[in-house]
C-alpha cells in the first residue's frame, strides 16, 4: 500500500476509497514494520496538495503523535516525513498549529538521528 501511494497516479482512488484511514488505523498496529509502512504511504500521499483536505479530516494527523517517540528510528523517521510533508504547505499552517503538529515536530528535532 504504501508503494501504491508513492505512485502519483494511483492516489487518487486510494484517497477516494478510505485508503488515508486504512493507512491510519495500521498506526495503532504494534509491529513497528506495520507503522513505518503507514507512515510512509500517508507521507507519501501528503507530498499532493490535493490530499491533504482528506488526510486533515482522518485521524491520521492525531495518531501519528505518540509515534514521534517510538522507539524505533524507522518509525521515527516516517512521522517526520508525513508531518513535514503537511506542514510545507503554507495553507496548513494554521490546521497545523490548531491540531498540536508542532510538539511532535519539536521532538524530533531533538532527536539523536540526524536523518529523523
Amino acid at each position: 500500500l504504501a508503494l501504491l501511494c508513492a505512485k502519483w497516479g494511483s492516489q487518487q482512488g486510494l484517497v477516494d476509497n478510505n485508503g488515508v484511514q486504512t493507512l491510519a488505523e495500521f498506526l495503532q498496529d504494534s509491529d513497528p514494520a506495520v507503522s513505518r509502512y503507514a507512515l510512509f504511504g500517508l507521507g507519501n500521499l501528503a507530498v499532493q496538495t490535493c490530499n491533504h483536505k482528506k488526510i486533515f479530516d482522518s485521524s491520521a494527523v492525531t495518531s501519528v503523535f505518540p509515534l514521534a517517540r517510538n522507539h524505533n528510528l524507522e518509525v521515527r523517521r516516517g512521522v517526520a516525513f508525513f508531518l513535514n510533508n503537511l506542514a510545507t504547505s503554507p495553507e496548513n499552517h494554521r490546521r497545523c498549529e490548531s491540531m498540536g503538529v508542532l510538539r511532535p515536530l519539536v521532538h524530533l528535532l531533538s532527536d539523536e538521528d540526524l536523518d529523523v
